[in-house]
């Protein structure tokens, strides 16, 4: 063997501790935290809770994908709530007014 084979190998040997693969779940939903400090912010005091109406195989995947992500992009945990809350995203199966909720959609922004 030449000593540039020789070298290259060692060099493989000792650079495949640093070298990691993604299992291609995080390639396109990167849950990574908002780097903006004013926005991570506002957004932090926005959502506070999440409250699922109703229970299906859909719903729970919804839920677990959105508490990962919303955990991911703020930076703190998010908690589940059984009823509704200020601040608090609310997912449904039903059209709100059916769950009789208020909705002012003039202040959604």
């Amino acid at each position: 063997m030449t000593m540039r084979k020789i070298c290259f190998i060692i060099y493989v040997f000792l650079s495949a501790p640093f070298i990691h693969a993604e299992d291609g779940y995080r390639l396109w939903l990167r849950y990574d935290r908002i780097d903006d400090p004013v926005l991570l912010q506002q957004y932090r005091s926005q959502i506070n809770s999440i409250n699922f109406q109703g229970s299906s195989p859909t719903l729970t995947v919804a839920k677990k994908e959105l508490l990962d992500g919303l955990q991911g992009l703020l930076g703190k945990k998010i908690i589940e709530t059984g009823s509704r809350q200020n601040n608090s995203i609310i997912i449904s199966k039903r059209f709100p007014g059916q769950s009789g909720i208020t909705v002012h959609y003039d202040a959604l922004g």
